[in-house]
């Protein structure tokens, strides 16, 4: 098995789309491969191919569920550009109506074709369809090892302006509370609030279930766009 970060992200609101959504397979396929090509730019760039060099990234899907592996040794640097990849995942998914929610986790694993296996695999599982919300956090084998001591003074800085992670406490199901760091993808989300309620608004109907995610949704985001205007 390799080491690397993994992430498991599901489209809210899968069950019941083609009602709503005739093109919904064609979207979700379109959102992949607007991520790979975004993914292969980004490495190529001449700034970043020496930092993310020992770096390899795959990106595939199983029905609605998105699999993202950024395989490499080095914990702080694998989570680093996971949370990139993972910032544009969110805001891409919400503009197509698709919005996306999941959880990373750090670890042994290995994967052929759509087929994953390894205790990292075992524990993102559990946790990705657990939060309340729309984003991506870090399960507690990612959280544990991060050498926070350097991660914080890596070239990105994860809790500036355009910061990658930020410390919260995500609603998770039967358990309340985790805190943990989640990717901030509010600093990069061009269409203000407003911009998002609308999006929200045009995914259909707005039942008790759905609501709670929507409102846990915005409370993040306020508070992260709160906190980068006072940077």
């Amino acid at each position: 098995m390799r080491h690397g970060a993994i992430s498991l992200m599901d489209v809210l609101g899968w069950k019941g789309i083609w009602q709503r959504k005739t093109d919904a397979i064609s979207v979700l396929k379109s959102l992949i491969g607007a991520s790979q090509v975004w993914i292969d730019s980004y490495k190529e760039d001449s700034i970043m191919s020496s930092h993310l060099s020992n770096l390899t990234v795959e990106i595939r899907s199983i029905s609605d569920t998105i699999a993202l592996v950024t395989y490499g040794d080095d914990i702080n640097k694998a989570i680093e550009f996971h949370g990139i990849i993972n910032r544009f995942l969110v805001c891409n998914s919400i503009s197509r109506k698709i919005p996306l929610r999941g959880a990373t986790a750090y670890g042994e694993l290995e994967l052929s074709e759509n087929i994953m296996i390894g205790p990292a695999v075992d524990e993102v599982a559990s946790w990705y369809e657990a939060s309340d919300w729309i984003g991506v956090f870090l399960t507690p084998s990612a959280l544990f090892q991060l050498n926070t001591a350097n991660f914080f003074g890596s070239r990105f800085n994860l809790e500036s302006e355009t910061g990658i992670y930020t410390r919260y406490n995500v609603q998770i199901k039967g358990m309340g509370a985790y805190d943990t760091y989640c990717v901030n993808w509010p600093t990069i989300w061009e269409n203000g609030r407003q911009g998002l309620t609308q999006n929200f608004l045009k995914m259909g109907p707005v039942t008790p279930s759905i609501a709670s995610k929507y409102i846990n949704t915005l409370k993040f985001f306020d508070e992260q766009t709160l906190q980068s205007s006072e940077i």
